[in-house]
């Protein structure tokens, strides 16, 4: 398919999967701009709007459930509003180096705002660092860690980006590991010394205890900026109260049409990621007499007797008190000597309880190893949950697996 712009822009919604190259004249899409030879990957389950300037012509090709359509007036309204808004952040920060924070539901939009910020610090000739504080999807990193990279190049879908730094928090979900999330999120703003960051969160944000969350972010991270992007008819005024004054409160619309996932599409982008990993890997023997075995900050029960654990420190554990079962397949983070995770594995058994196999990507030094509570079974991440554990309002009274059926 061929589309083009004539005497003035022209505006088109795609949705992918695509592949698009421009042809001739120049194209934009989250504030990045293509010129003629270069090409675009529209990722599937993404939605862009699309804007081709006066005399351009771009081709595509179509995946399965592809689409491309002319946008709608309240679309390109809220398009150029999103650009106007980032521009006017940049202005702000040209003598300063500023931390914009991002928060919203889930699908709102926010990833793609968190885009558009970094495209046009680019396009000033300046880098701006990303702050992935989603445990659940992570677009930079993995899913159960927290990450940090840098925009050093274009691009529509901060996922390209890649990762610098990784932060393991072990689960899929904010909930109940609040203050777990803002420590990883403060150290790993900190490691970028004085950069703009650009603070993607989670889609945590409906209720009193989730907008309380997002406050302590808000106030720990102590952003120049809280972008809100979301529907018009949303409320989240006791957020809104917290946070005036402290920060400037800027509120944008979500694009009217966007693509969504749902939860299935979800698990499985979540798996897809440690499927990748797992392609490109090689079986590591870990020495645990070395090598200690931590249960990271997100242990809530005491690996010796599976009580409640009521204190925050890491607990070096035994594999004995696991069988191969239980540990095969579960996600872990593999940390550097300078305390940092170097990388991320899949347990891939015990071999006379005293080696721990670990299929990782990962070849550098290991100084330990962190345990979660995330598994990684029949291609799907699923979160295992001890006896216990309270999850929202909910209570999981017996051990086994948990589907996270929260929206993430």
């Amino acid at each position: 398919m061929n589309f083009n712009a004539e005497n003035s822009p022209r505006y088109l919604w795609i949705k992918g999967p695509a592949n698009l190259t421009v042809e001739s004249g120049t194209i934009e899409i989250n504030g990045a701009e293509f010129t003629s030879g270069e090409k675009v990957l529209i990722h599937a389950s993404r939605s862009y709007i699309m804007k081709l300037f006066p005399n351009s012509n771009i081709s595509l090709v179509g995946g399965y459930l592809s689409q491309v359509d002319g946008a709608g007036r309240e679309e390109v309204e809220t398009y150029e509003e999103w650009k106007k808004k980032a521009q006017e952040i940049l202005d702000s920060c040209t003598t300063r180096k500023c931390r914009i924070a991002i928060v919203g539901e889930a699908d709102s939009g926010k990833t793609s705002f968190a885009a558009m910020l970094g495209n046009s610090f680019l396009k000033k000739g300046e880098i701006a660092g990303l702050l992935d504080a989603d445990p659940g999807q992570n677009t930079i990193g993995l899913p159960g860690f927290l990450a940090i990279g840098n925009y050093s190049w274009k691009s529509i879908w901060p996922r390209e980006i890649g990762w610098e730094k990784l932060f393991f928090l072990g689960r899929l979900s904010p909930a109940g590991l609040e203050s777990e999330v803002i420590l990883g999120a403060m150290k790993l703003a900190r490691s970028l010394g004085d950069s703009h960051i650009i603070i993607d969160t989670d889609g945590w944000f409906s209720g009193i205890r989730a907008e309380i969350y997002k406050y302590r972010m808000v106030n720990s991270l102590t952003p120049d900026f809280c972008v809100m992007v979301g529907e018009k008819d949303e409320k989240h005024a006791t957020f809104e109260k917290l946070v005036r004054g402290e920060t400037e409160l800027v509120k944008l619309r979500s694009p009217p049409r966007r693509a969504v996932r749902n939860k299935e599409e979800r698990k499985l982008i979540k798996g897809d990621k440690f499927i990748s990993l797992l392609n490109s890997s090689l079986t590591r023997t870990i020495d645990l007499n070395s090598t200690p075995l931590l249960s990271w900050y997100s242990s809530p029960f005491s690996a010796t007797s599976g009580e409640k654990n009521t204190s925050d420190e890491n607990q070096v554990i035994s594999p004995e008190l696991f069988s191969e079962a239980d540990l095969k397949g579960r996600v872990c983070a593999l940390v550097s000597p300078d305390g940092w995770a170097g990388g991320a594995g899949v347990v891939d058994g015990v071999r006379g309880k005293k080696e721990l196999l670990v299929k990782t990507d990962y070849t550098g030094e290991i100084k330990s190893v962190q345990i979660g509570y995330i598994k990684l079974e029949n291609n799907r991440l699923f979160e295992l949950l001890p006896r216990g554990v309270a999850v929202g309002t909910r209570t999981k009274t017996g051990a086994g697996l948990y589907k996270d059926k929260r929206k993430v």
